[in-house]
């Protein structure tokens, strides 16, 4: 029996960079509505982690993300920024044009890093991404030349409320900036800032409007599953180049003749391996007649998945797909949704019994092999940009020690605002 609380779990915790970014199936607009508990002292302790950041080579990674972790803080909790009185939205706009200003995120997005060949490059042309970059700052003009409009006043907007037409472009807006700065941020593993510029938008406008077209814990898990792969990806790569400590010796030579590889496609197979290969899908009172448990007990439905990112994955055989009859049972639900890219979220029912909960696991396994697909389809387009075979990017690994203490610096300010970023989205 699915519930509304098991309908959210099921929303995308972390969707990896590739996936692709639609609203399209949530055509109804919904209220926006906090569902985290904020925590007002997060900020001030991140930043404080940060710091260390502000200076030299490193200092362009902090000045994009703090405007972001502060604004992030400051509209915490404030679901309906309808009763906030004007001078203070006027305040919290001038901080959203600050992040929105072409110093902060795309400067990040342009400028030449020594990792460059690290960062995934070849999902997004330089044109696209370009032509994204240009239409996000356009649209955010638009937006906040409307909003302006609004908080010139005093009082609040209860007393001057905002005209349906521009409630409705509002929205429109925050839903473009917000869609464009997720599909900005497949242009590579450092381009997380682009979406966390985008979300700061949306969510301003879904409080000052009361009002969103995407439901905004999907808009928050989406955004907070980008973060933290970026977060972990680069924790990966500055562990890999980061030098062997006293408990950690060094590895042995190694004496394999297999061919260096991509960085970013091993992650990813790494990542997708690691899928459950038992789920639990959802549950259906007891029924003698169809599930064969009794009317006090409930039956509870799983999905058991056998293959590899190498194999293709399927349908475990025998017992593929069983039940047994108990206590209503919540286990492993969430799991789903942290490698299936957005399709996930129209994979529950809405309600649970045998036929129907097999229908979404049948689904599961071709979305994991279809996740599995794009990142070979991914990898020949960064392979086929840079002019390399299969396997010829260099991994961290492998590279000299100069060239890795000439990347580390990199790897570590991207792990560390990364790490901020997705911090201050989850208690925000």
């Amino acid at each position: 029996m699915f519930t509304r609380r098991t309908a959210i779990t099921l929303l995308p915790a972390g969707v990896m960079a590739g996936s692709h970014f639609t609203f399209a199936n949530f055509a109804l607009a919904q209220t926006a509505v906090d569902s985290i508990k904020p925590d007002p002292n997060a900020a001030a302790r991140i930043l404080k982690e940060l710091e260390a950041y502000q200076n030299g080579p490193s200092a362009p990674y902090y000045d994009a993300a703090a405007p972001m972790i502060r604004f992030f803080a400051r509209v915490a909790g404030r679901g309906d920024l309808s009763k906030a009185s004007k001078s203070d939205l006027r305040e919290m706009l001038s901080d959203l044009k600050n992040i929105n200003d072409i110093s902060n995120v795309d400067h990040v997005l342009t400028m030449a890093k020594k990792s460059e060949a690290q960062l995934g490059r070849g999902l997004l042309s330089l044109d696209d991404k370009n032509r994204l970059m240009n239409e996000i700052n356009g649209q955010n003009d638009k937006l906040q030349q409307i909003l302006d409009k609004y908080f010139g006043a005093s009082g609040t907007l209860d007393s001057n409320p905002i005209s349906k037409s521009d409630r409705d472009t509002l929205k429109q807006l925050a839903d473009e900036v917000l869609k464009r700065g997720c599909k900005l941020a497949t242009w590579g593993r450092d381009a997380f800032y682009a979406a966390a510029r985008g979300y700061c938008a949306y969510q301003f406008v879904s409080g000052v409007v009361k009002d969103s077209i995407a439901p905004p814990a999907t808009a928050r898990a989406y955004v907070l599953g980008i973060m933290a792969d970026s977060h972990n990806y680069f924790a990966l790569l500055s562990y890999s180049a980061s030098p062997p400590t006293p408990t950690q010796p060094a590895p042995a030579p190694s004496t394999s003749s297999a061919p260096s590889t991509d960085p970013l496609y091993e992650y990813e197979k790494q990542m997708t391996n690691r899928f459950p290969r038992e789920i639990y899908f959802g549950s259906e009172y007891g029924n003698k007649d169809t599930n064969k448990c009794s009317f006090d007990q409930f039956a509870n439905y799983y999905g058991k998945i056998d293959g590899n990112f190498d194999q293709g994955f399927r349908i475990a055989e025998p017992g593929g797909w069983t039940q047994d009859c108990g206590e209503l049972n919540n286990k492993s639900v969430g799991a789903l949704s942290g490698q299936l890219s957005d399709r996930f979220r129209d994979f529950a029912p809405r309600s649970g019994n045998s036929e129907n909960l097999r229908v979404v696991f049948d689904r599961v396994i071709e979305a994991l092999n279809g996740r599995v697909a794009r990142i070979k389809r991914q990898k020949q387009e960064r392979d086929k940009a840079s002019g390399t075979t299969s396997s010829a990017a260099t991994s961290v690994q492998n590279l000299p020690d100069s060239d890795k203490n000439d990347l580390l610096p990199e790897f570590k300010a991207l792990e560390r605002m990364a790490w901020g970023l997705r911090e201050m989205l989850s208690k925000a």
